[in-house]
């Protein structure tokens, strides 16, 4: 889709929606960043700004927004009750 107020030669594309999501597993710590392992055997990659020590190897509830199959952009960490 072309827009006419941008300089010629640039498209204008619409913003990509990503759903949010609420995952639950155990926080894992690797050589390459944190991931959640989820009970299925999965791990999902985290974008996180603040890294909750106090939480790595236990299991925990993340929100966030997924981006592709494996990516969250966590938002909120806590503790899995129960």
């Amino acid at each position: 889709m072309q827009n006419d107020s941008l300089a010629p030669g640039f498209v204008s594309e619409p913003a990509t929606r990503h759903p949010r999501c609420r995952e639950i597993g155990r926080l894992i710590c690797t050589d390459v960043g944190y991931a959640l392992h989820r009970s299925d055997g999965a791990d999902l990659w985290l974008e996180m700004e603040n890294i909750p020590q106090n939480l790595i190897e236990r299991e925990v509830v993340i929100a966030g927004t997924l981006y592709g199959l494996d990516l969250i952009s966590v938002e909120s960490i806590g503790p899995a009750l129960g």
